[in-house]
Protein backbone atom coordinates (compact mmCIF):
# COMPACT_ATOMS: atom_id res chain seq x y z
CA UNK A 1 0.00 0.00 0.00
CA UNK A 2 1.36 3.33 -1.04
CA UNK A 3 0.40 6.45 1.53
CA UNK A 4 0.43 9.76 0.35
CA UNK A 5 0.78 11.84 3.80
CA UNK A 6 4.06 13.88 3.49
CA UNK A 7 5.00 13.32 6.52
CA UNK A 8 5.24 9.32 5.66
CA UNK A 9 7.58 10.40 2.82
CA UNK A 10 11.27 10.98 4.81
CA UNK A 11 14.29 9.38 4.49
CA UNK A 12 17.60 10.13 3.92
CA UNK A 13 18.38 9.73 -0.14
CA UNK A 14 21.04 7.13 0.39
CA UNK A 15 19.73 5.25 3.77
CA UNK A 16 17.53 6.01 6.42
CA UNK A 17 18.30 8.82 9.27
CA UNK A 18 18.33 6.50 12.11
CA UNK A 19 21.28 4.67 10.40
CA UNK A 20 23.22 8.04 10.06
CA UNK A 21 23.90 10.38 13.36
CA UNK A 22 23.01 14.36 12.94
CA UNK A 23 26.43 14.84 13.81
CA UNK A 24 27.81 13.32 11.19
CA UNK A 25 26.44 15.99 8.83
CA UNK A 26 28.78 18.36 10.58
CA UNK A 27 30.98 18.98 7.91
CA UNK A 28 30.17 21.31 4.89
CA UNK A 29 31.19 17.72 2.60
CA UNK A 30 29.21 16.05 4.65
CA UNK A 31 26.44 17.86 4.74
CA UNK A 32 25.57 18.19 1.21
CA UNK A 33 25.53 14.49 0.95
CA UNK A 34 23.11 14.55 3.88
CA UNK A 35 19.35 14.97 3.58
CA UNK A 36 16.92 15.44 6.92
CA UNK A 37 14.19 13.52 6.54
CA UNK A 38 10.87 13.64 8.71
CA UNK A 39 10.01 10.02 9.86
CA UNK A 40 6.40 8.70 11.71
CA UNK A 41 7.19 9.17 15.43
CA UNK A 42 5.35 5.47 15.74
CA UNK A 43 7.88 3.70 13.84
CA UNK A 44 10.79 1.63 14.69
CA UNK A 45 12.87 2.69 11.69
CA UNK A 46 15.28 -0.11 12.09
CA UNK A 47 12.91 -2.53 12.54
CA UNK A 48 10.63 -0.78 9.62
CA UNK A 49 13.28 -1.03 6.78
CA UNK A 50 14.86 -4.36 8.00
CA UNK A 51 11.28 -6.51 8.13
CA UNK A 52 9.99 -7.73 11.21
CA UNK A 53 11.25 -11.44 13.08
CA UNK A 54 7.80 -12.14 12.84
CA UNK A 55 7.13 -11.71 8.96
CA UNK A 56 5.76 -8.88 9.08
CA UNK A 57 6.51 -6.57 5.37
CA UNK A 58 9.22 -3.88 5.70
CA UNK A 59 7.65 -0.54 5.85
CA UNK A 60 9.42 1.67 3.29
CA UNK A 61 9.80 5.13 2.92
CA UNK A 62 10.50 7.63 0.66
CA UNK A 63 12.61 10.78 0.17
CA UNK A 64 11.00 13.48 -1.71
CA UNK A 65 14.63 13.77 -3.47
CA UNK A 66 13.48 9.98 -4.26
CA UNK A 67 9.89 10.46 -5.42
CA UNK A 68 9.63 13.72 -7.38
CA UNK A 69 10.46 13.50 -11.31
CA UNK A 70 10.20 16.23 -13.60
CA UNK A 71 7.29 15.72 -16.83
CA UNK A 72 6.52 18.04 -19.29
CA UNK A 73 4.57 18.48 -22.26
CA UNK A 74 4.61 14.98 -24.36
CA UNK A 75 5.16 16.61 -27.08
CA UNK A 76 8.79 18.76 -26.10
CA UNK A 77 11.80 17.22 -24.59
CA UNK A 78 13.31 17.99 -21.60
CA UNK A 79 16.93 18.91 -20.27
CA UNK A 80 18.71 17.84 -17.11
CA UNK A 81 19.57 21.69 -16.53
CA UNK A 82 15.50 21.94 -16.73
CA UNK A 83 14.92 19.12 -14.29
CA UNK A 84 17.84 20.58 -11.35
CA UNK A 85 16.18 24.07 -11.86
CA UNK A 86 12.52 22.67 -10.85
CA UNK A 87 13.75 20.33 -8.15
CA UNK A 88 15.58 23.33 -6.27
CA UNK A 89 12.20 24.91 -6.48
CA UNK A 90 9.37 22.14 -5.56
CA UNK A 91 11.58 20.24 -2.68
CA UNK A 92 11.55 19.96 0.65
CA UNK A 93 7.96 19.61 0.02
CA UNK A 94 4.60 19.52 2.45
CA UNK A 95 2.09 19.70 0.30
CA UNK A 96 0.23 15.99 -0.29
CA UNK A 97 -1.28 17.47 -3.41
CA UNK A 98 2.65 17.34 -4.66
CA UNK A 99 3.52 14.42 -3.20
CA UNK A 100 0.23 12.26 -5.00
CA UNK A 101 1.14 14.00 -8.00
CA UNK A 102 4.45 11.88 -7.77
CA UNK A 103 2.99 8.21 -6.73
CA UNK A 104 3.39 6.92 -10.08
CA UNK A 105 7.43 7.27 -9.73
CA UNK A 106 7.38 4.73 -6.93
CA UNK A 107 10.08 1.90 -7.46
CA UNK A 108 9.19 -1.33 -9.71
CA UNK A 109 11.12 -2.64 -7.35
CA UNK A 110 9.58 -2.15 -3.86
CA UNK A 111 5.95 -1.74 -4.70
CA UNK A 112 3.44 -3.84 -7.44
CA UNK A 113 1.63 -2.10 -10.53
CA UNK A 114 -1.42 -1.74 -9.04
CA UNK A 115 -1.61 -0.34 -5.36
CA UNK A 116 -3.46 0.75 -2.55
CA UNK A 117 -3.24 4.84 -1.78
CA UNK A 118 -4.62 5.78 1.44
CA UNK A 119 -3.91 8.99 3.54
CA UNK A 120 -2.66 9.09 7.47
CA UNK A 121 -6.69 9.55 8.21
CA UNK A 122 -8.56 6.77 6.19
CA UNK A 123 -8.47 3.24 7.58
CA UNK A 124 -9.26 -0.25 6.62
CA UNK A 125 -11.94 -1.17 8.77
CA UNK A 126 -12.51 -5.29 8.01
CA UNK A 127 -10.69 -7.97 6.43
CA UNK A 128 -10.63 -7.04 2.78
CA UNK A 129 -9.69 -9.11 -0.22
CA UNK A 130 -7.61 -7.78 -3.03
CA UNK A 131 -10.31 -8.05 -5.44
CA UNK A 132 -12.11 -5.15 -3.69
CA UNK A 133 -9.49 -3.03 -4.96
CA UNK A 134 -7.99 -5.05 -8.72
CA UNK A 135 -8.42 -7.69 -9.91
CA UNK A 136 -6.50 -9.19 -13.66
CA UNK A 137 -10.13 -9.57 -15.22
CA UNK A 138 -11.86 -6.01 -14.28
CA UNK A 139 -8.73 -3.85 -13.36
CA UNK A 140 -8.70 -1.32 -10.35
CA UNK A 141 -11.87 -0.82 -8.86
CA UNK A 142 -13.12 2.55 -8.33
CA UNK A 143 -15.26 4.58 -5.87
CA UNK A 144 -17.28 7.60 -7.06
CA UNK A 145 -20.29 9.66 -6.15
CA UNK A 146 -22.15 10.15 -9.23
CA UNK A 147 -24.34 12.13 -7.75
CA UNK A 148 -21.74 14.84 -6.80
CA UNK A 149 -20.86 15.70 -10.48
CA UNK A 150 -17.59 18.32 -10.95
CA UNK A 151 -17.47 20.36 -13.79
CA UNK A 152 -14.03 22.13 -15.17
CA UNK A 153 -12.82 25.49 -13.87
CA UNK A 154 -9.74 27.14 -15.23
CA UNK A 155 -9.66 30.28 -13.19
CA UNK A 156 -8.89 29.15 -9.60
CA UNK A 157 -11.41 30.58 -8.02
CA UNK A 158 -11.33 27.70 -5.32
CA UNK A 159 -10.28 26.76 -1.99
CA UNK A 160 -6.38 26.37 -2.33
CA UNK A 161 -6.26 24.66 1.03
CA UNK A 162 -8.33 22.15 0.82
CA UNK A 163 -9.41 20.30 -2.62
CA UNK A 164 -11.72 22.38 -4.09
CA UNK A 165 -9.23 24.41 -6.68
CA UNK A 166 -7.22 21.44 -7.70
CA UNK A 167 -10.56 18.87 -9.05
CA UNK A 168 -12.31 21.09 -10.82
CA UNK A 169 -8.70 22.70 -12.67
CA UNK A 170 -8.16 18.85 -12.96
CA UNK A 171 -11.57 18.19 -14.50
CA UNK A 172 -10.70 20.97 -17.23
CA UNK A 173 -7.55 19.50 -17.86
CA UNK A 174 -9.85 16.16 -18.99
CA UNK A 175 -11.98 18.59 -20.51
CA UNK A 176 -9.60 19.45 -23.08
CA UNK A 177 -8.20 16.24 -24.07
CA UNK A 178 -11.11 14.49 -23.55
CA UNK A 179 -14.08 16.49 -24.27
CA UNK A 180 -16.16 18.80 -22.07
CA UNK A 181 -18.52 16.82 -19.27
CA UNK A 182 -19.21 16.64 -15.85
CA UNK A 183 -17.43 13.72 -13.74
CA UNK A 184 -17.76 12.07 -10.45
CA UNK A 185 -16.28 13.23 -7.27
CA UNK A 186 -13.95 10.22 -6.39
CA UNK A 187 -14.46 9.49 -2.44
CA UNK A 188 -12.28 10.17 0.16
CA UNK A 189 -11.01 6.87 1.22
CA UNK A 190 -8.47 4.36 -0.13
CA UNK A 191 -8.48 4.35 -3.31
CA UNK A 192 -7.37 1.69 -6.25
CA UNK A 193 -4.45 3.14 -8.38
CA UNK A 194 -2.37 1.81 -11.43
CA UNK A 195 0.98 2.89 -11.81
CA UNK A 196 1.66 2.18 -15.53
CA UNK A 197 -1.41 4.14 -15.93
CA UNK A 198 -0.64 6.49 -13.38
CA UNK A 199 3.12 6.88 -14.93
CA UNK A 200 0.80 7.56 -18.14
CA UNK A 201 -1.57 9.91 -16.83
CA UNK A 202 1.24 12.04 -15.53
CA UNK A 203 2.91 12.04 -19.02
CA UNK A 204 0.07 13.31 -20.90
CA UNK A 205 -0.58 15.85 -18.73
CA UNK A 206 3.28 16.44 -17.29
CA UNK A 207 3.21 20.61 -17.33
CA UNK A 208 0.22 20.32 -14.77
CA UNK A 209 2.10 17.63 -12.68
CA UNK A 210 5.10 19.03 -12.85
CA UNK A 211 3.47 22.63 -11.32
CA UNK A 212 1.38 21.18 -9.25
CA UNK A 213 4.62 20.93 -6.57
CA UNK A 214 5.34 24.45 -7.06
CA UNK A 215 3.03 24.88 -4.12
CA UNK A 216 5.43 23.21 -1.32
CA UNK A 217 2.19 23.60 0.72
CA UNK A 218 -1.29 23.80 -0.32
CA UNK A 219 -2.55 26.72 -2.40
CA UNK A 220 0.97 28.60 -2.39
CA UNK A 221 1.60 29.21 -5.56
CA UNK A 222 -1.10 31.04 -6.86
CA UNK A 223 -0.29 31.30 -11.18
CA UNK A 224 -2.28 30.21 -14.45
CA UNK A 225 -2.55 27.47 -15.84
CA UNK A 226 0.17 26.23 -12.88
CA UNK A 227 -2.97 25.65 -10.13
CA UNK A 228 -2.35 22.10 -8.40
CA UNK A 229 -4.22 18.92 -10.01
CA UNK A 230 -5.76 16.69 -8.23
CA UNK A 231 -4.29 13.43 -8.38
CA UNK A 232 -5.77 10.54 -7.26
CA UNK A 233 -9.16 12.46 -9.51
CA UNK A 234 -7.45 13.00 -12.57
CA UNK A 235 -5.74 9.82 -12.87
CA UNK A 236 -9.38 7.66 -12.16
CA UNK A 237 -11.19 9.30 -15.19
CA UNK A 238 -8.03 8.96 -17.22
CA UNK A 239 -8.35 5.43 -17.20
CA UNK A 240 -12.43 5.47 -17.87
CA UNK A 241 -11.72 7.89 -20.83
CA UNK A 242 -9.08 6.21 -22.59
CA UNK A 243 -10.84 2.88 -22.03
CA UNK A 244 -14.14 5.07 -23.97
CA UNK A 245 -11.01 6.00 -26.55
CA UNK A 246 -10.21 2.55 -26.98
CA UNK A 247 -13.46 1.23 -27.68
CA UNK A 248 -14.25 4.23 -30.48
CA UNK A 249 -10.65 3.00 -32.16
CA UNK A 250 -11.36 0.10 -32.28
CA UNK A 251 -14.89 0.28 -33.96
CA UNK A 252 -14.25 3.27 -36.36
CA UNK A 253 -10.64 2.74 -37.26
CA UNK A 254 -9.58 -0.35 -36.34
CA UNK A 255 -12.55 -2.36 -37.86
CA UNK A 256 -14.29 -0.23 -40.37
CA UNK A 257 -11.11 1.88 -41.28
CA UNK A 258 -9.46 -1.35 -42.40
CA UNK A 259 -12.16 -2.82 -44.53
CA UNK A 260 -13.08 -0.01 -46.12
CA UNK A 261 -12.28 0.58 -50.29
CA UNK A 262 -9.73 3.08 -49.45
CA UNK A 263 -8.05 1.85 -46.18
CA UNK A 264 -8.58 4.42 -43.62
CA UNK A 265 -11.56 6.19 -45.39
CA UNK A 266 -14.92 5.53 -44.98
CA UNK A 267 -16.80 6.14 -47.85
CA UNK A 268 -20.73 6.16 -47.91
CA UNK A 269 -21.03 2.62 -48.55
CA UNK A 270 -18.99 1.28 -45.46
CA UNK A 271 -21.08 4.31 -43.71
CA UNK A 272 -24.11 2.04 -44.58
CA UNK A 273 -22.64 -0.80 -43.26
CA UNK A 274 -21.85 1.26 -40.09
CA UNK A 275 -25.31 2.35 -39.44
CA UNK A 276 -26.39 -1.06 -39.77
CA UNK A 277 -24.57 -2.17 -37.26
CA UNK A 278 -25.51 0.06 -34.77
CA UNK A 279 -29.17 -1.19 -35.24
CA UNK A 280 -29.64 0.97 -38.39
CA UNK A 281 -32.37 0.46 -41.08
CA UNK A 282 -32.59 1.38 -44.36
CA UNK A 283 -34.42 4.68 -45.04
CA UNK A 284 -34.94 5.28 -41.58
CA UNK A 285 -32.09 8.23 -39.92
CA UNK A 286 -32.55 7.58 -37.05
CA UNK A 287 -31.87 4.70 -34.36
CA UNK A 288 -34.06 4.83 -30.94
CA UNK A 289 -33.18 1.82 -28.93
CA UNK A 290 -33.97 1.16 -25.15
CA UNK A 291 -31.33 -0.47 -22.51
CA UNK A 292 -29.64 -3.75 -23.58
CA UNK A 293 -29.68 -6.96 -22.51
CA UNK A 294 -26.41 -8.19 -20.84
CA UNK A 295 -25.77 -10.75 -18.57
CA UNK A 296 -22.33 -9.34 -17.90
CA UNK A 297 -22.55 -8.36 -13.82
CA UNK A 298 -24.13 -11.73 -13.71
CA UNK A 299 -20.86 -13.28 -14.58
CA UNK A 300 -18.94 -11.30 -12.55
CA UNK A 301 -18.37 -13.52 -9.20
CA UNK A 302 -18.29 -16.94 -11.50
CA UNK A 303 -15.61 -15.63 -13.83
CA UNK A 304 -13.65 -14.27 -10.16
CA UNK A 305 -14.30 -17.68 -9.02
CA UNK A 306 -13.04 -19.86 -12.30
CA UNK A 307 -9.71 -17.46 -11.95
CA UNK A 308 -9.52 -19.05 -8.77
CA UNK A 309 -9.72 -15.00 -7.51
CA UNK A 310 -11.72 -14.17 -3.94
CA UNK A 311 -14.50 -12.31 -5.14
CA UNK A 312 -15.13 -9.04 -3.41
CA UNK A 313 -18.78 -9.53 -1.76
CA UNK A 314 -19.23 -11.21 1.96
CA UNK A 315 -22.87 -9.43 2.62
CA UNK A 316 -23.05 -11.84 5.63
CA UNK A 317 -19.68 -11.43 7.27
CA UNK A 318 -18.82 -9.16 10.19
CA UNK A 319 -15.20 -9.87 9.80
CA UNK A 320 -15.24 -9.14 6.39
CA UNK A 321 -15.72 -6.11 3.60
CA UNK A 322 -18.40 -6.43 1.38
CA UNK A 323 -18.09 -4.43 -1.47
CA UNK A 324 -19.99 -4.67 -4.94
CA UNK A 325 -19.32 -3.60 -8.49
CA UNK A 326 -22.20 -1.68 -9.88
CA UNK A 327 -20.29 -1.18 -12.80
CA UNK A 328 -17.18 -2.80 -15.11
CA UNK A 329 -16.05 -1.71 -18.25
CA UNK A 330 -16.63 -4.54 -20.18
CA UNK A 331 -20.49 -3.22 -19.98
CA UNK A 332 -18.72 -0.41 -22.68
CA UNK A 333 -19.32 3.13 -21.38
CA UNK A 334 -22.11 4.74 -18.83
CA UNK A 335 -22.93 8.23 -19.09
CA UNK A 336 -24.28 8.00 -15.93
CA UNK A 337 -21.45 6.09 -14.27
CA UNK A 338 -24.21 3.00 -12.84
CA UNK A 339 -25.97 1.37 -15.27
CA UNK A 340 -26.58 0.53 -19.07
CA UNK A 341 -28.17 4.17 -20.63
CA UNK A 342 -31.68 3.58 -20.75
CA UNK A 343 -32.89 4.94 -24.02
CA UNK A 344 -30.63 5.40 -26.93
CA UNK A 345 -31.28 7.68 -29.44
CA UNK A 346 -29.15 8.32 -32.70
CA UNK A 347 -29.40 10.41 -35.87
CA UNK A 348 -27.40 9.44 -39.20
CA UNK A 349 -26.50 12.43 -40.33
CA UNK A 350 -25.32 14.40 -37.27
CA UNK A 351 -23.46 11.25 -35.56
CA UNK A 352 -22.32 9.31 -38.45
CA UNK A 353 -22.41 12.27 -41.44
CA UNK A 354 -23.50 10.92 -44.91
CA UNK A 355 -20.20 12.46 -46.75
CA UNK A 356 -16.95 10.62 -47.01
CA UNK A 357 -14.35 11.08 -44.09
CA UNK A 358 -11.18 9.46 -42.70
CA UNK A 359 -11.98 7.27 -40.08
CA UNK A 360 -9.11 9.15 -37.46
CA UNK A 361 -11.58 12.15 -38.13
CA UNK A 362 -15.07 10.52 -37.10
CA UNK A 363 -12.57 9.34 -34.19
CA UNK A 364 -11.41 12.65 -33.06
CA UNK A 365 -14.86 13.66 -33.07
CA UNK A 366 -16.57 11.51 -31.16
CA UNK A 367 -13.92 11.12 -28.63
CA UNK A 368 -13.22 14.78 -27.95
CA UNK A 369 -16.13 16.50 -29.59
CA UNK A 370 -19.69 15.09 -29.74
CA UNK A 371 -19.18 13.26 -26.72
CA UNK A 372 -23.12 12.28 -26.83
CA UNK A 373 -22.87 10.88 -30.41
CA UNK A 374 -19.63 8.64 -28.96
CA UNK A 375 -21.56 8.01 -25.91
CA UNK A 376 -24.89 6.68 -27.67
CA UNK A 377 -22.48 4.77 -30.25
CA UNK A 378 -20.55 2.61 -27.30
CA UNK A 379 -24.43 1.70 -25.89
CA UNK A 380 -25.77 0.95 -29.00
CA UNK A 381 -23.42 -1.34 -30.06
CA UNK A 382 -23.94 -3.09 -26.08
CA UNK A 383 -27.08 -4.43 -28.17
CA UNK A 384 -24.69 -6.84 -30.18
CA UNK A 385 -24.05 -9.22 -27.61
CA UNK A 386 -25.43 -10.57 -24.34
CA UNK A 387 -22.00 -10.45 -22.89
CA UNK A 388 -18.02 -9.46 -23.99
CA UNK A 389 -17.02 -6.78 -26.75
CA UNK A 390 -16.05 -8.42 -29.48
CA UNK A 391 -18.75 -6.61 -31.78
CA UNK A 392 -16.16 -3.29 -31.48
CA UNK A 393 -12.88 -5.45 -33.20
CA UNK A 394 -11.32 -5.36 -35.97
CA UNK A 395 -12.41 -8.76 -38.03
CA UNK A 396 -9.49 -11.76 -37.80
CA UNK A 397 -6.67 -12.21 -40.14
CA UNK A 398 -5.89 -15.88 -41.21
CA UNK A 399 -2.95 -15.99 -40.51
CA UNK A 400 -2.84 -13.32 -38.41
CA UNK A 401 -0.11 -10.87 -39.57
CA UNK A 402 3.04 -10.82 -37.49
CA UNK A 403 3.77 -8.21 -34.93
CA UNK A 404 6.20 -5.03 -36.60
CA UNK A 405 8.29 -2.91 -34.64
CA UNK A 406 6.76 -0.04 -35.90
CA UNK A 407 3.47 -0.77 -34.10
CA UNK A 408 2.14 1.12 -31.93
CA UNK A 409 1.94 0.13 -28.18
CA UNK A 410 -0.83 2.66 -27.01
CA UNK A 411 -2.45 5.54 -28.97
CA UNK A 412 -1.15 8.51 -28.50
CA UNK A 413 -1.15 10.62 -25.39
CA UNK A 414 -2.34 13.86 -27.32
CA UNK A 415 -4.23 13.17 -30.07
CA UNK A 416 -2.81 14.57 -33.56
CA UNK A 417 -4.89 16.01 -36.12
CA UNK A 418 -3.19 13.92 -38.72
CA UNK A 419 -3.48 9.58 -38.56
CA UNK A 420 -1.35 7.71 -36.86
CA UNK A 421 0.83 4.69 -37.73
CA UNK A 422 -2.19 1.54 -38.07
CA UNK A 423 -0.89 -1.52 -36.42
CA UNK A 424 0.43 -4.52 -38.64
CA UNK A 425 -2.33 -6.17 -36.99
CA UNK A 426 -5.25 -4.31 -35.54
CA UNK A 427 -7.24 -6.90 -33.57
CA UNK A 428 -4.84 -7.68 -31.71
CA UNK A 429 -3.80 -4.13 -31.14
CA UNK A 430 -7.28 -3.45 -29.81
CA UNK A 431 -7.80 -6.27 -27.32
CA UNK A 432 -5.19 -5.36 -25.60
CA UNK A 433 -5.42 -1.98 -25.68
CA UNK A 434 -9.18 -2.01 -24.07
CA UNK A 435 -8.28 -4.56 -21.35
CA UNK A 436 -5.39 -2.16 -20.56
CA UNK A 437 -7.77 0.49 -19.80
CA UNK A 438 -10.24 -1.86 -18.05
CA UNK A 439 -11.72 -0.89 -14.76
CA UNK A 440 -14.32 -1.43 -12.38
CA UNK A 441 -16.75 0.95 -10.19
CA UNK A 442 -17.59 -1.02 -6.61
CA UNK A 443 -19.12 0.18 -3.69
CA UNK A 444 -18.40 -0.56 -0.43
CA UNK A 445 -19.68 0.60 3.30
CA UNK A 446 -17.53 3.53 4.09
CA UNK A 447 -18.13 6.38 6.94
CA UNK A 448 -16.41 9.45 6.96
CA UNK A 449 -16.29 11.75 10.14
CA UNK A 450 -14.82 15.13 10.48
CA UNK A 451 -14.93 16.11 14.30
CA UNK A 452 -14.25 19.40 15.06
CA UNK A 453 -14.05 19.51 19.04
CA UNK A 454 -13.15 15.92 21.48
CA UNK A 455 -16.83 15.40 22.53
CA UNK A 456 -17.74 14.93 18.42
CA UNK A 457 -14.92 12.81 17.93
CA UNK A 458 -16.03 11.21 20.81
CA UNK A 459 -19.94 10.72 19.97
CA UNK A 460 -18.57 9.86 15.79
CA UNK A 461 -16.26 7.38 17.01
CA UNK A 462 -18.86 5.22 18.91
CA UNK A 463 -21.41 5.66 16.24
CA UNK A 464 -18.30 3.82 13.68
CA UNK A 465 -18.14 1.07 16.36
CA UNK A 466 -21.99 0.85 16.42
CA UNK A 467 -21.94 0.22 12.89
CA UNK A 468 -20.26 -3.06 12.52
CA UNK A 469 -20.19 -3.14 8.11
CA UNK A 470 -17.95 -0.20 7.86
CA UNK A 471 -15.01 -1.56 5.44
CA UNK A 472 -13.48 2.00 4.63
CA UNK A 473 -12.79 4.81 7.28
CA UNK A 474 -12.22 8.72 7.19
CA UNK A 475 -11.37 10.67 10.08
CA UNK A 476 -10.72 14.36 8.42
CA UNK A 477 -9.04 16.57 10.48
CA UNK A 478 -11.69 19.18 11.03
CA UNK A 479 -9.98 20.78 14.69
CA UNK A 480 -9.62 24.52 15.27
CA UNK A 481 -6.77 26.32 16.45
CA UNK A 482 -7.59 25.51 19.96
CA UNK A 483 -4.57 23.83 21.74
CA UNK A 484 -6.75 22.52 24.70
CA UNK A 485 -9.18 21.19 22.54
CA UNK A 486 -6.79 19.54 19.94
CA UNK A 487 -5.07 17.94 22.94
CA UNK A 488 -8.31 16.99 23.98
CA UNK A 489 -9.51 15.23 20.95
CA UNK A 490 -5.97 13.92 20.26
CA UNK A 491 -6.41 11.61 23.52
CA UNK A 492 -9.94 10.49 22.70
CA UNK A 493 -8.61 9.22 19.06
CA UNK A 494 -5.50 7.72 20.75
CA UNK A 495 -8.08 5.45 23.44
CA UNK A 496 -9.82 4.88 20.44
CA UNK A 497 -7.08 3.61 18.15
CA UNK A 498 -5.84 1.45 21.14
CA UNK A 499 -9.17 -0.05 21.29
CA UNK A 500 -10.04 -0.86 17.66
CA UNK A 501 -6.60 -2.27 16.85
CA UNK A 502 -4.69 -3.55 20.72
CA UNK A 503 -2.13 -5.32 19.24
CA UNK A 504 0.46 -3.20 17.69
CA UNK A 505 3.14 -4.44 14.82
CA UNK A 506 6.22 -5.42 16.10
CA UNK A 507 7.53 -2.24 14.34
CA UNK A 508 5.36 0.04 15.93
CA UNK A 509 7.12 2.09 19.27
Amino acid sequence: MADPAPELRSTDAESTIARRPIAGCGSDAAARRCRLGLVPQWLDIECGFNSSAQGQPPIMLHHDTQLFHLTGDPRSELQADDAAQWLAQVVPNFNSHAVESQLANLSPNIVADNIVALNDDQFLMLLTPPSAFHTTLYGPVFRMDPYLLVGGDDTGAGDGGGEWRSIPWSAHLLDERFGTRRRPYIKHNARALSLPLLHEAALAFGEAFAATPLSRFRGEHFAPREWEVNTIFLATHFVIERHREALLWSWVVGKWGSQARMPGVLDEKTKVAMWAELGGRDGKGEINLGMATRKTMQDIEPNLKRAEIKPPRAPKSLLEADTVYSWVSMNGYSPTWRTLASHISISRDNCLGANGERAWDMFRRLVMDDLSCGDQVISALMHASKSGLGVFLPLHSVPPPPPSLADPIVLPLVLPVAPTPFPANPRAFAVRLIQRYAYAIGESAMYFVGPQSAQAASRLLRDADRQRNIALMCINDDLGDDEVEVRAADEVMRRWFEERWPEKLECER
